[in-house]
Order: structure tokens, then sequence, then C-alpha cells
């Protein structure tokens, strides 16, 4: 604790411009990293024309060339960030050493050179003890993760089964920095004193002579960090249970509550994120100064604060530093929305977001395959909304499950045998609530228009009698005309219409709807997904569809139990008819069973 205490004591001094650059360096690396990684490994895939990966597929995408050279670049990109971070740290320190204050264009500089001199020949040999003694240095990151985000099972599996293998693993991540220990002031030298890598690790050596000491210190300071970081993590937790919950009162919007939870853990882990490395930088700093001072060494000079500027470019500066933090701020928001939607989800087994499918929109609480159901379901969180569509005499796609209007609107007729004029005099709600007299059968153009306004995606299911002319070329036309093609599939419990889909436009997605999955379901090739009744969902389809990079939609999961059955089973999206469930469900099966746990309780106060 003593160490932890003296490194805030040193932050104090330049606290501003360590909050800065950290949040600033982590957001812009965090967005980078999001963004090129999953933009990367999708052209990846794309290239070596595969869709999905799984747990027995992912090994051979691995070993691919281009796959390698996406790794390479991506960890060279990190390993150079990390050194920018360290250098950044530790300039900031020792000007707070020497009660100096430093300016964000000083820090960025100083890092910025450090990180590429990093990459000299002659300093090439610092990346190797970098990326070794980096793990360390995050413990207190990688404690938060595990305290909040739910593993996957898999994981959580072979833990279970061999633990032995994971206590090894441990073991290595704490031993590592202990063999290092006597070079671990090589970054230091190197950053401050503008050494070569070979000079640093000989001084470094030198001033050594307490490694244990050293490291001890360092653990204990790591773990009163990690302790500190997990009663943040479960405060924010409740603070954010406890505001969705008000802001779900006062908008009516059930899923905020959720979402409010999600975003507060994430901001948690972003706290941990852009200050476990400084706190354990800023440790080591301490022991660097004292073993300098007992070594007769002196401190290096820190750089004189820079002029006053004059009062026009003061302004102009403030100017560009909050434009700055809003560009942050917006997209750090921008990648959230983003993930949590699923948009950059990677299309990983064990790694994609499970996401829900409105059943004829939110028909629970409105008249089904109306804009008011499909207005709700948005309103209650739902990623998808499943309509039925059929045609009416005159050509015109109507949003409608029987052929016959009776069961809704109370007036018998085929919509086959109907013109829309005819159908839209009728009244689809008032059979549901007086409330909702008077809501007409919309068209597919109407809900696709709305969709492409809103960004809610479609599961729109073909409904043929026989009747018609062009359905599927008309259903792909209004689509297309829409910009929707990306986000919404086409399904049917008729194969036929499937093969007629792929037939007009092989890039639309298909999805064939079955109640039971029995035999080889896979050799219908013009079917991309299947959906099928949960009672039929099995662990070995799931697994069967995963490994041909297929997906399985479940349908239709109203219960708790029957939810978390599907959870467990690894679908990809379940149609319910009760979407604020399966929204609380599948929000908490990200997290870890602690943080479950504790908006559970909350939620029963």
């Amino acid at each position: 604790m003593g160490a932890l205490k003296r490194t805030f004591r040193l932050i104090r001094v330049n606290w501003r411009s360590l909050v800065l650059f950290e949040i600033a360096f982590k957001a812009a690396m965090s967005t980078g990293f999001t963004l090129l990684g999953s933009l990367g490994f999708r052209l990846a895939m794309g290239a070596m024309g595969r869709s999905y990966l799984t747990r027995e597929s992912v090994a051979s995408f691995l070993a691919h060339p281009l796959t390698l050279l996406l790794l390479l670049l991506l960890a060279l990109m990190a390993v150079t960030c990390v050194m920018i971070d360290l250098s950044a740290v530790v300039y900031i320190l020792n000007c707070s050493s020497q009660r100096f204050r430093c300016r964000m264009r000083q820090v960025l500089r100083f890092a910025l050179y450090n990180g590429l001199r990093m990459w000299l020949p002659h300093n090439i040999l610092l990346v190797p003890v970098l990326m070794l003694l980096t793990p360390f240095m995050s413990l207190s990151m990688l404690c938060g993760l595990l305290a909040t985000v739910s593993l996957p099972e898999f994981v959580l599996e072979s833990m279970r089964l061999s633990p032995q293998s994971y206590a090894a693993a441990l073991a290595i991540v704490l031993l590592i920095p202990l063999a290092l220990m006597r070079r671990a002031y090589v970054f230091h030298y190197f950053a401050l004193e503008g050494c070569s890598f070979r000079d640093a690790m000989r001084r470094s050596r030198a001033i050594s002579r307490h490694s244990l000491t050293d490291y001890l210190s360092l653990l204990l300071a790591q773990a009163a960090f990690t302790a500190l970081m997990v009663l943040n993590i479960f405060a924010l937790t409740l603070l954010g249970s406890g505001l969705g919950r008000l802001l779900s009162l006062l908008f009516h919007r059930p899923w905020l509550a959720g979402t409010a939870v999600w975003y507060s853990v994430m901001l948690s882990l972003g706290i941990v994120f852009a200050f476990s490395m400084p706190i354990s930088c800023g440790c080591l700093s301490q022991l660097f100064y004292r073993r300098k001072r007992e070594a007769g060494e002196g401190f290096v000079p820190a750089y004189a604060p820079a002029r006053t500027l004059d009062p026009v470019r003061e302004k102009m500066l403030k100017g560009l530093k909050a434009a700055l933090l809003a560009l942050i701020v917006g997209s750090l928001l921008a990648v959230g929305w983003l993930v949590n939607t699923g948009a950059l989800n990677p299309p990983i087994e064990d790694v994609h977001t499970l996401e829900i499918t409105a059943h004829r929109g939110a028909s629970a609480l409105c008249p089904e395959n109306t804009m008011a159901a499909f207005r709700a379901a948005r309103e209650l969180g739902a990623d998808w909304v499943e309509l039925d569509v059929q045609q009416t005499r005159d050509g015109q796609i109507v949003v409608l499950h029987d052929p016959d209007t009776l069961r809704t609107t109370g007036v018998r007729g085929k919509v086959w045998a109907m013109t829309y004029e005819q159908i839209s005099k009728l009244d689809a709600g008032h059979l549901f609530g007086r409330q909702f007299a008077g809501e007409p059968i919309p068209l597919l153009s109407e809900v696709a228009e709305y969709a492409r306004d809103t960004g809610l995606r479609l599961n729109i299911e073909l409904k043929p009698t026989g009747h018609e002319t062009d359905f599927e070329q008309g259903v792909i036309d209004i689509i297309r005309a829409c910009g929707l093609a990306e986000r919404c599939v086409i399904t049917s419990q008729v194969y036929g219409v499937l093969e007629r889909v792929k037939a007009c436009d092989e890039s639309i997605t298909t999805v064939y709807v079955t109640s039971f999955a029995y035999g080889s379901i896979d050799r219908l090739s013009s079917a991309d997904h299947f959906s099928v009744q949960s009672t039929s969902v099995t662990p070995q389809l799931v697994s069967r569809m995963h490994r041909q990079g297929r997906q399985i939609y479940a349908w239709t999961v109203n219960t708790r139990s029957g939810i978390d059955r599907m959870i467990e089973r690894n679908v990809d999206n379940i149609i319910t008819d009760n979407i604020e469930l399966a929204r609380q469900r599948v929000s908490e099966s990200r997290y870890s069973r602690l943080v479950s746990d504790l908006v559970q309780a909350v939620a029963e106060e």
C-alpha cells in the first residue's frame, strides 16, 4: 500500500496531463484496434471464402498467411502503442518528481519519439522484453476483466477440466517478471536518458540488487490497485443499475435498465484499462528513483515548462482540446453502440452477441404485424423484427400472417383475392384493444422505410399461397429500394421460395424455417441459415451448423428457462414474444456471475 500511496502523491503534480493523455490515447487506441481488427478479419475471412468461424475451423483460419500477416501487423501496432504509453507515463512522472508541470504536446512528442526509436536495429531486442513484462504490468486489468465479463463457456469448461494448466499459466505470468526484474528499469534508462537498449540493460542490472524486494513491492501494489478497481466496478454497476431503472420509469423504455448496466460495466473496464498500466509504471518509477539514489546516480533533468501562449493562441488551443475530446467521446460511444448492437461482432462462435428478434413485432403488447407492434419492438430494444408477407391480387406486398383476414380484422377475406385498396380499409387493431382501433395492415414498403430510418433489422417470412406473381422478386425489389439488403434476411417454410430468392439475387441472406431438424438439412444449399423450433434445437445441431458457417435461429422462446437454455446452447438469434425478458437474460449473460447477482439483488429491492 505504501508504494501505491507514494505513486498517487507523485501523480498528483501532473494528474491533468496524465489523465488527459491516458483517456485520449487509450480511447484512440481502442477505437482504432476495434475498427481495424474487425475490418481486417472480415476482409481475411472474405478472401478465404468463410462467413463464420468455429472452434473446429479457427485453427486453419489462424494458420492462413493472410491471418498471420494481419496478426503480425496488429501485434506490431500493439507493441508500439504500449511503448508510447510507457514513455508518456515515465516522462510525466519524471517531471512530477522534480515538481515541473508538463504540457500535452511535450508528452506526445517525447512518447512518439521513443515509440519510433524502439524499432531501430540496435534497440529491437527491447520488443521481447516489453512483451514479456506487459502482462505483469496489466494484472489489475486482467483481474477487472475476469471480475466483470462472463467468459465463454468453452473456456470455463476447459478450466474445470484442467485447473492445473491455468494454474501453471498464472505461475508463468508471475515468475517471468521476477526473472526479468533486474532488467525492469530498462524502459526508464531507454526513454529518460536516451540510452541504447544494450546500455539501458547494463545500467538496469547495475542498480537492481534487490530484485526480489522490488518484485514483491510491485506485486503488493498491483493487488491493492486491483482491490480498488473491483470496488469501483461494483460501485459503477450499482449506479448504472439505479440510473437505468430511473430512465426506464421516466421514458417507459424497459430495455434502458439493461443498457445502462452494460455501459456502466464498460465504463468500469475502461477505467481499469486506462489506468492499470500507469499505476504499475508509477510504482516501478518510485523504485527506480530509490535505486538510483542508492547507487549515487543523479536525476534526469526534466524539461522546463513551455512558455505561456498569447491569449488568442491559448483560446485556439482550448478549442482544439475540446474538439478532440468531443471526437474521442463520440468515437467511443459510436464503437460502443456498434458493438452493443452487433454490427462489429466478429462472426466467431462463443464471441458473437446473441440477438433478439421480436416475433411479429411486439405482438404481446400490440396487434401483430402492425406498425404499432414494430415501433414497440424497437422501443423494447429488439435487434430484429420478424414479419410475415403475402401478395394481394393487384401485386402489392402486405404484412399479414394468415392467408385469411378474419382472425386479425374480424372480416373474412382471402388476401390473394383482394386488392390493396380493399385491404387498406380493414382494421387490424380493434380486436386487440380499443386503443389500437383503426390500425391498418401495413405494406412491406412502409415497414422497410421505417427500418431504414431507425436502423431496425428485418426477418421477412414469405407466406406463399400459390396465387402469386413474381412474389420473391417483388420483395427483393422493395429491400433493394430501401437499401436493406445488408440488414435483412428472407425466410420461408417453403424451401422452393428460398431457391427462387437465390435465383433472383444470390447475395440476399436466406433462412429456412422448420419445426424440427432431422437428417442432413445442411444439404439445403439455398438456405444460408436455419430457423428451428426451440424444442428441436440441440447442442449437436448448433455445433454442426456452426462448423459450416451457418447460424441457428430459435423460435418461439418466451420463458426464462427456455431463453436460458438457448443461451447455453449458443444459438445465434432468439425469436420471442417476450422481448424484455429475452433482452434482460441476454444482457446478464455477458456479465460475470458476480455482476449478475449484484444487479439481480438491486432489482429485487
